[in-house]
């Protein structure tokens, strides 16, 4: 059997979860939510972004390689100082450090059982390779206020490769 792409985003969850610089998150959600009450944030979240691109290799088994993403939601309640001339906004700082903990944690000179997350692997398949994609460009930006309490969202997205042989 395949591997069922739900297991890597609920390996990664688990990862993020286990380690002390990712305490700040109320939640971790597999897929994008839609309306988050103000009391989850901040939040992160896993997503696939492709079903797999399959690779045949010659002689043998097929790679499969998922994209997805790592995210981050901070609700952007801060409130810096209009008297000071330089003012750091606390959710983006709190966003920034997410990023880097994320980079450090599956980064394979840091954390080398990472790479494999953990060696996750199924009767037929085992994830051989995950990584931080395109050299590790993360987005950050903000979201405009909606109907969550006329609040900011400092956020950032993370884009990663499993590679799985199947």
């Amino acid at each position: 059997m395949a591997c069922n792409p739900l297991t890597i985003l609920d390996t990664i969850r688990s990862l993020l979860l286990a380690d002390t610089a990712f305490n700040a998150l109320n939640v971790i959600y597999r897929g994008v939510p839609n309306k988050v009450p103000i009391s989850l944030y901040p939040f992160g979240m896993v997503v696939i972004t492709n079903d797999g691109e399959a690779r045949p290799m010659s002689g043998g088994p097929t790679i499969t390689a998922y994209n997805g993403v790592i995210g981050f939601s901070i609700s952007g309640r801060d409130v810096p100082s209009p008297a000071a001339r330089i003012a750091n906004v606390d959710s983006y700082d709190t966003v920034v450090g997410l990023v880097q903990a994320t980079k450090t944690l599956f980064n394979p000179n840091d954390n080398p059982n990472n790479f494999t997350l953990g060696g996750l692997a199924g009767d037929d398949w085992a994830v051989i390779g995950f990584y931080i994609a395109d050299g590790g460009e993360v987005e950050y930006g903000y979201a405009e206020p909606d109907d969550r309490e006329n609040n900011y969202e400092n956020y950032a997205v993370v884009p990663f490769v499993c590679a799985v042989n199947e």
